[in-house]
């Protein structure tokens, strides 16, 4: 790729900083680490290895360099010292595998999205239309083929409705089209100077539509919301003007706000989790096509994570004349032209009666799955049905409510819903929804190649290719640089446990991550590359057999085949979860302009397990126990840009590690050495991954992925036996230290003093000795063993449900309710007790 012509003094820089951070020549990353344990893989038809062969991680021949500490940045050898082709040991199915991905020169780059687009609703706006991208607008025929006498009302009803109502005024019958029209809804003033001189008119003749010809009195009312807040999953909330709101099997009201005592009527009885639509409203001189659309894709992105069986969203923008529609789906969104529908009164009512429809289905939900919904308008109880088909069988799952569904936030992409459900046989199942693009293999092809690589999930009950498509909810001949089309596939697999964020215990979870980075490398040898390790792709084997690992690695829609040479982009970007992602792949977005663009590859999907395991020392201080509120790096791993998520990941690699950031006593020394000295295996694959990319020469030239390929296989990918021996090795020392008496004991914290800002210190008594009750007084730090009889007792109070929605796919029962807030000393479930000893720890020190 030829360098952009003239580079900025800001590009010069970072990229300056780039090479700073690895030198221009690294030593390959090898690994002399024995004992490595064995990974098998027994073939299948699909795959070329032989049948039943087993394959130990081998250590290569380490490269004549000197050892070096990552940090060293002394000159290092040169690459003519590598060995020959006769000095290298025979390769391992391992090594055969990786060269088969080496002929894949790009990958699909990264896609900014909404996943985690929280906090202040200025800036979700920007974020959510950040990812629509390209929104084109279509003509207002798509209404009248959209919504016709086939799914709303015939003429005929609508013209005794116009004509009887007293709404519509100055109306009479055409002779040639036998239509009523000419007259105008009598209601809406000509001319208006607010904004609210319409709520009022347009709600009477939307209730009487609804309510009339709709036939929806009892379980569809239009409300003037105009008002009332919407409260946001993330606890942000909106006020949309009009909404239609919804009973029935899809819907449920949203929980009473966290400020309303128990007992109390509810304060609010509309929300997300039970609209069919929800409408604006605007004046004419107002009408700006950008923030209509952006504020409506903040309603509906709401509407697509409190309703999870959505296919898509429409809402309408009504002024005092004009009326358009505006859709949202997994491929994007479309606006149509505006319709006076004082001109063409049909039209409109067939479109609040198409938004507001009886029928589900109609209105953009699956009903496939269905809930009963009790007195108190809450879902508990559902069912999911799943059609196979090759053999057409029917089967109907029973959802468990304990366990909401995992779910993606963003709006474009593959909309991920995984849920949680049992058979009449009581065995658990995950039954997943995903929106498939066109091109992309499907999940079910994978798992049929890797139905006997140990450590993965492939016994599919049932897979339905082609339950939706987002090209049918355009117009014919649809176009849009920035559309492609997504198809809704359903897959019902019969699982051996839960996730992994439910661990029973500190070693269960660290011999689970181990046992998934081995299933992770027999895929590989299996000719498969995952692509998205999350914590939600490795499930608990709860009872395991002799033979089997204790966990299972889950989730292939994002995987790559080995077979072909891959030299084409694909021109739809790629969205997941960027608190997994590597740094590599995060430098690998659409917007990298210093980094050459590389293939992702195995060292990718190794760091994304390093992350797996931070995620649980950030988040859980013991079995069952989230802590309270984001964690300050997880927030910064899941931001929106990927640059910022990038050097922020690079800094927690190079200077921090979780040491830094005081994670909870639970986790034990044997863990967090684990932590840190898989962090010092990454650093390394790091610089040299950055220093192959790295523009060079005085025109910073980007190399190219043919000049890069020879260094990317001297100096990481002959290395691949030792990179998992090495990285197996550390989870397996760390075992065997958790093993020894007392080696998964609470550790011993140090916790620093508070800290005072200069303009509020009023005195400072030095440090003198080391008190009788544990004080480090020379240091200034307390020392603090959790309590594991406090543990226990708040263990009841912190299900794991309630995990935050920024760090979990999953939602709460509490979905519509805003986020409850914790005070400095009440318990915050993390068995620390932290906020309670800084505290303490002040006062003694004179804070008041």
């Amino acid at each position: 790729m030829p360098a952009p012509s003239g580079p900025s003094t800001r590009t010069r820089a970072r990229t300056r900083r780039s090479r700073e951070q690895a030198t221009t020549t690294q030593p390959a990353l090898t690994s002399e680490t024995p004992g490595a344990p064995e990974l098998v893989v027994e073939a299948t038809s699909s795959i070329t290895n032989p049948a039943g062969t087993a394959t130990s991680l081998h250590a290569p021949r380490q490269l004549p360099t000197p050892d070096r500490n990552h940090n060293d940045t002394s000159e290092p050898s040169s690459e003519l010292n590598a060995p020959t082709d006769e000095e290298r040991p025979p390769k391992s199915q391992l090594r055969k595998s990786q060269e088969l991905f080496e002929r894949m020169r790009f990958s699909t780059p990264i896609k900014e999205d909404s996943q985690h687009a929280n906090g202040p609703n200025m800036q979700q706006k920007e974020i959510i239309l950040a990812e629509l991208q390209d929104i084109p607008n279509c003509s207002a025929d798509f209404l009248k083929k959209a919504y016709n006498a086939k799914n709303t009302v015939d003429n005929r009803t609508i013209k005794k409705f116009l004509a009887e109502s007293g709404l519509y005024v100055g109306g009479k019958v055409d002779e040639e089209s036998g239509l009523y029209g000419g007259g105008r809804w009598g209601d809406i003033p000509e001319e208006i100077e607010l904004e609210d001189e319409l709520y009022a008119p347009l709600l009477k003749i939307i209730k009487h539509i609804v309510e009339g010809p709709g036939k929806g009195l009892g379980s569809r009312e239009a409300i003037d919301t105009h008002i009332r807040w919407f409260v946001h999953h993330d606890g942000e909330k909106t006020r949309p003007d009009i909404a239609i709101k919804a009973t029935g099997p899809s819907f449920q009201v949203p929980l009473p706000m966290a400020s309303q005592k128990s007992g109390e009527p509810p304060i609010v009885v509309v929300g997300y989790s039970n609209v069919a639509s929800v409408f604006d409203v605007k004046r004419n001189v107002d009408n700006i096509t950008k923030k209509q659309i952006e504020q409506m894709a903040t309603y509906n992105r709401q509407i697509f994570i409190s309703q999870p069986n959505r296919k898509f969203c429409r809402s309408l923008i009504i002024t005092e004349t004009h009326v358009r529609l505006l859709h949202y789906d997994r491929s994007g969104a479309f606006t149509t032209d505006f319709v006076n529908y004082h001109d063409e009164p049909y039209t409109f009512v067939r479109l609040v009666l198409g938004l507001s429809s009886l029928d589900e289905e109609n209105i953009g939900l699956d009903t496939s799955i269905q809930w009963t919904v009790d007195a108190n308008g809450r879902k508990v109880a559902g069912t999911i049905t799943a059609i196979d088909d090759q053999t057409k069988a029917t089967t109907v799952y029973d959802l468990i409510m304990e366990e909401p569904p995992l779910i993606r936030h963003a709006i474009i992409g593959t909309g991920m819903i995984c849920w949680h459900a049992l058979d009449k046989d009581k065995q658990r199942f995950i039954i997943k929804d995903y929106w498939r693009a066109t091109g992309r293999t499907p999940e079910s092809e994978f798992l049929k190649r890797v139905t006997k690589v140990k450590g993965t999930l492939a016994k599919v009950d049932s897979f339905a290719a082609k339950r939706a498509k987002t090209k049918d909810y355009r117009p014919k001949n649809f176009e849009s640089k920035d559309f492609f089309n997504r198809t809704l596939s359903r897959m019902a697999l019969a699982v051996p446990g839960r996730s992994l964020v439910h661990f029973t215990s500190q070693k269960q979870a660290i011999r689970a991550i181990r046992d998934a980075i081995q299933a992770h490398c027999n895929l590989l040898i299996g000719h498969i590359l995952h692509r998205d390790v999350t914590v939600d792709s490795i499930l608990l084997n709860d009872n395991p057999k002799p033979d089997e690992l204790s966990s299972v690695l889950i989730d292939l829609s994002m995987a790559m085949p080995a077979e072909g040479e891959r030299i084409k982009l694909s021109p739809e970007g790629r969205t997941g979860n960027k608190i997994f992602r590597s740094y590599a792949v995060l430098r690998s977005g659409m917007a990298e302009q210093i980094l050459s663009p590389v293939a992702h590859d195995y060292l990718d999907d190794l760091e994304a397990f390093f992350y797996v395991l931070c995620y649980l020392i950030h988040r859980f201080a013991g079995p069952g126990l989230p802590v309270s509120g984001e964690h300050p790096v997880l927030l910064q791993w899941a931001g929106n840009d990927c640059s910022i998520a990038a050097e922020r990941k690079s800094r927690y690699l190079r200077v921090e590690g979780p040491g830094a950031h005081l994670p909870p006593s639970f986790w034990s020394s044997a863990t967090l050495k684990l932590a840190d000295d898989y962090r010092a295996f990454l650093i390394k694959g790091l610089d040299i991954k950055t220093t192959i990319r790295a523009a060079s020469g005085p025109s910073y030239v980007i190399p190219t992925p043919a000049s890069m390929a020879p260094q990317l296989r001297m100096q990481l990918y002959d290395h691949i036996d030792g990179h998992y021996a090495q990285v197996l090795g550390f989870f397996n020392t760390a075992l065997d230290s958790l093993d020894q008496p007392g080696g998964d004991a609470p550790r011993v914290l140090r916790i620093p003093p508070p800290w005072i800002p200069s303009n509020q210190i009023r005195y400072h008594s030095p440090p003198v000795a080391l008190s009788d009750d544990g004080s480090d007084l020379e240091t200034g730090y307390k020392l603090y063993v959790s309590s594991p009889d406090r543990a226990d007792s708040i263990a009841s109070t912190s299900p794991v449900s309630r995990l935050s929605k920024r760090g979990s796919s999953e939602i709460s029962d509490d979905e519509d309710g805003p986020a409850t807030k914790c005070r400095r000393g009440e318990d915050d479930a993390d068995g620390n007790r932290l906020y309670d000893i800084l505290e303490q720890a002040g006062a003694e020190d004179g804070e008041d």
